[in-house]
C-alpha cells in the first residue's frame, strides 16, 4: 500500500525514501544505506526484487557510464538494515558486470522461479584494454587514491553514444542459502525454466 524511491544520494550513499500517496512528491522521512568513501563504491542504479520473502537489491557502483561491479545487497526493511552480500557477477574476470549496468530484475510471469536481470551496455566502444575503471574513478574522487587518469583522458575513452547502447538479458540465479547471483550466459531460452 505504498511506494518508495530508492536512489543515490551524490557521492555518499543509497537513500529511500516513501512517496507520498498520488506518487507525485516524496515524504520528508529519508533513510540511508550502503555508505561508502567515495565514488565508485557509493552505489546507484539500484534493481529491487523480492523472493521467498527475501527483499534483494542490485546495484551499480558510480563510474559513470563506465561499467564496474555489480554487488547484491539484502534489505532487512525497506528503512532497515541492508546487509552488502558482495559482488553479484561470477566468473567476471574483469570485474565489469560482463561489460553492463543492471539496472532492473523482474519475476517472469508464468515461470515458477525465474528472475530476470536486465542489463545496460551503455558504451560500445570500449577499448579491450579498459583500465579497472574502480581505480581510475578512486583515484579522481578519493584523496587517498593513485590518480590513474585524468578527467580529460578519461574523456578520450568513448564518444559516450549512449543512444546505441545494447543489453544485456540473463536468469538471476540462487545459491543454497537463497542470495542471488548472475552467471554469463551466452544463449539461453525460457524453455530452460520450469
Amino acid at each position: 500500500g505504498k511506494a518508495y524511491i530508492v536512489y543515490e544520494n551524490p557521492h555518499t550513499a543509497t537513500i529511500c525514501q516513501e512517496l507520498t500517496e498520488d506518487y507525485l512528491g516524496l515524504k520528508p522521512f529519508a533513510s540511508s544505506h550502503l555508505e561508502a568513501e567515495c565514488p565508485p563504491f557509493v552505489r546507484e542504479a539500484p534493481a529491487y526484487f523480492t523472493r521467498g520473502g527475501r527483499d534483494f537489491l542490485l546495484t551499480s557502483g558510480t563510474t559513470g557510464y563506465y561499467p564496474n561491479p555489480t554487488e547484491a545487497a539484502e534489505m532487512e526493511s525497506v528503512h532497515g538494515l541492508y546487509k552488502n552480500l558482495g559482488e553479484a557477477c561470477v566468473d567476471d574476470g574483469n570485474r565489469n558486470s560482463f561489460h553492463a549496468q543492471f539496472s532492473s530484475v523482474f519475476r517472469h510471469p508464468f515461470k515458477q522461479d525465474l528472475y530476470i536481470a536486465l542489463g545496460d551496455r551503455w558504451i560500445r566502444d570500449l577499448p579491450p584494454d579498459l583500465p579497472d575503471m574502480c581505480k581510475v574513478f578512486y583515484g579522481l574522487f578519493s584523496k587517498n587514491g593513485e590518480k590513474i587518469m585524468t578527467n580529460e583522458e578519461l574523456a578520450l575513452l568513448t564518444d559516450d553514444n549512449t543512444s546505441e547502447a545494447d543489453y544485456v538479458w540473463l536468469p538471476v540465479q540462487f545459491r543454497a542459502d537463497g542470495t542471488p547471483y548472475l552467471a554469463f550466459l551466452r544463449e539461453w531460452s525460457l524453455s530452460d525454466f520450469t
